[in-house]
């Protein structure tokens, strides 16, 4: 274990790309490339299920599987109206008004549908302490994120993000670390409408409705206007542009001249990708479709750049996220690394005619200082 007396170990140093002085743009991800993502998810998610099984005396596996089909209906394991949509919690709250007001009457009626929400709203704030409290203990930057990205701007390079995840999440997580004022711009995803199979959600039921907006309006967090309470609250946050791309525009089919606003050829001489995931920022980095083996009608970028400190691999964490959400959901945050990345440079060395785009495995983040031909700290 290192102690505090010893020095960091400084990674290789790799050879700069051979144009490094034209390359003023890194298109980035965010989760499982900036921040270890999976982890924190994983385990404020094991936390928050525990608390609810805690207070409800409902069965832990319940708790769980309650969860995954919120999560499979909203077709991702990064949605923010998990609890309110959980429908065993529903149905705990509705039982618990059951034992207050037994009447059918119109006026008691709408007691039991307050004191419903009421149970609905402590549960829901309990569920996001135990979640926030684990958060801030396993929510880590990668070691020297800091200085590459500071660095990276310093030098009269732009930071743009590109990522899949919900664009407030990632506002909030940028400003989390202090990391939004290194960022030139933000292109996210808009939380999709839920997609329940079972219609019984307890969401669905119309007395509940009023109720639930009610709830999700005296949350901050809970709205999708958080990110700009948060501005307004603190003057100290930076703004940025950030743009909300629709929901079929993900990597690696995103046209990167028509989003940077650049000639195709400035795209391909001044544009580098940085990623964890060979598959979708590999595949916007060369114009390459992995999954259909196809050139993409987009540009590529002069290099990939990726982040195989960023792979997330480990079985146990694997078991426990996937414990929340569908496998499918699950494989977007796993580890696909060298398989995926040796496919991709055999499929950019079968596409004759075009212009080639290094790929560098990045196993540090300081290294990306290297590449681009900054000096290290």
């Amino acid at each position: 274990m290192k102690t505090a007396s010893q020095p960091d170990i400084q990674p290789d140093i790799l050879p700069s790309l051979e144009n490094a002085d034209k390359i003023d743009t890194i298109v980035t991800d965010l989760d499982n490339n900036l921040w270890d993502w999976v982890v924190m998810h994983a385990k404020s998610m094991e936390a928050m299920a525990h608390k609810m099984s805690l207070d409800t005396g409902i069965d832990y596996d319940e708790i769980k599987n309650s969860m995954r089909r919120v999560y499979g209906a909203a077709g991702t394991l990064d949605f923010s109206g998990l609890v309110e949509n959980m429908d065993i919690i529903h149905s705990y709250a509705r039982e618990q008004a059951e034992k207050v007001i037994h009447s059918d009457s119109a006026i008691q009626e709408r007691t039991r549908s307050v004191v419903q929400s009421g149970v609905l709203v402590q549960l829901l704030l309990r569920a996001f302490k135990a979640y926030e409290r684990k958060y801030r203990e396993t929510f880590k930057l990668y070691p020297g994120i800091n200085d590459a990205v500071r660095l990276i701007t310093e030098n009269r390079k732009r930071i743009i993000v590109l990522t899949d995840a919900p664009y407030q999440k990632a506002i909030n997580r940028l400003r989390r670390f202090k990391l939004d004022k290194y960022v030139s711009q933000l292109f996210g995803q808009e939380e999709r409408p839920l997609d329940f199979d079972n219609q019984s959600v307890g969401t669905n039921d119309s007395a509940l409705s009023l109720q639930l907006q009610a709830i999700k309006a005296s949350v901050p967090y809970l709205t999708q206007f958080a990110a700009e309470i948060e501005a307004k609250d603190d003057p100290s946050k930076v703004e940025f542009p950030y743009t909300v791309i629709g929901g079929t525009e993900r990597k690696p089919n995103v046209n990167l001249s028509q989003r940077l606003n650049m000639p195709p050829e400035d795209v391909l001489n001044r544009v580098v990708v940085w990623g964890d995931n060979p598959e979708k920022d590999g595949g916007l980095a060369l114009g390459i479709d992995h999954k259909t083996r196809q050139k993409l009608p987009i540009p590529q970028s002069r290099g990939y750049l990726y982040s195989d400190y960023g792979q997330t691999n480990n079985p146990e964490t694997a078991a426990l996220l996937a414990s929340f959400g569908s496998q499918n959901a699950v494989n977007k945050n796993l580890s696909a690394g060298d398989e995926v990345l040796a496919d991709l440079s055999s499929l950019q060395e079968s596409l004759a005619g075009r212009t080639r785009t290094d790929i560098i495995r990045i196993t540090h983040p300081l290294q990306i200082l290297d590449v681009l031909g900054i000096k290290r700290p």
